[in-house]
């Protein structure tokens, strides 16, 4: 598997876009049905992650994020570790 097409791959692609408020690369990289996950949320919808992400991005203007390690790499998804 690719490093474009790997879980952890898709998990950098998406934590990118999201900090940098790239709202159209998150409604391509994510399905329908995405199954979302973070310590105080569950989500099941593109339209409410993208939403989700919308809500941390605004609220916490200027704030960079750093992976700073990548848990698992399957079908069933993978594990980021980050912060600022």
């Amino acid at each position: 598997m690719s490093q474009e097409t790997s879980a952890q791959g898709l998990a950098r692609k998406q934590i990118g876009a999201a900090f940098a408020a790239d709202w159209s690369t998150l409604e391509r990289l994510y399905a329908d049905d995405v199954q979302y996950r973070d310590p105080d949320t569950r989500l099941s919808s593109r339209a409410a992650v993208i939403d989700h992400l919308r809500g941390q991005v605004d609220a916490y203007t200027g704030f960079e994020c750093q992976i700073r390690h990548t848990y698992g790499d399957s079908a069933d998804g993978t594990v980021v570790e980050w912060g600022g």
